[in-house]
């Protein structure tokens, strides 16, 4: 297996978000779970765009999917400490808010879709409340928590 796929395994399985990607919702926490490790500092070199789903990378798609069929076969291997530390002060961003009605995928979509268009994008609270309103309206309600969480994790 290809050492930034392997890379890639250890990361999501250190996140808690695993490699299971049999499902959209699945694959939506992967996608925004590494974007995120991204944000934090873990170089990995994925371009990310706005997708439907806010933050996209195509190439992380094809990785992921040429994962799947080497992880039987992967060398064990472990995080350097420099990232093993980014992704434990990162892990709780990905955890539901109690009160937040969302599932984790959208939580992870929320997130990273907040980061995204702040940072990214540069856009003020009220442009991205905006466009959440506009394309995600059932995310934009909960924009004050998710910029909360990013303020929280040093990502804003």
């Amino acid at each position: 297996m290809e050492t930034k796929l392997i890379a890639l395994r250890l990361l999501l399985e250190a996140i808690g978000v695993g490699t299971d990607i049999s499902s959209k919702e699945r694959r939506m926490q992967v996608q925004k779970a590494v974007y995120l490790l991204q944000a934090g500092g873990v170089k990995l070199g994925y371009s990310y765009g706005w997708y439907i789903n806010g933050p996209y990378s195509t190439a992380l798609t094809r990785d992921y999917y040429d994962m799947q069929g080497d992880l039987a076969n992967a060398p064990e291997r472990r995080l350097n400490d420099e990232v093993a530390a980014i992704v434990n002060q990162l892990r709780g961003i990905l955890a539901v808010p109690d009160g937040v009605p969302l599932t984790p995928a959208r939580w992870a979509e929320l997130v990273a879709s907040v980061h995204y268009l702040r940072h990214d994008m540069r856009k003020t609270t009220q442009q991205a409340q905006h466009l959440l309103l506009q394309q995600k309206p059932n995310l934009a309600p909960h924009i004050g928590v998710a910029e909360q969480k990013l303020h929280e994790y040093g990502l804003l």
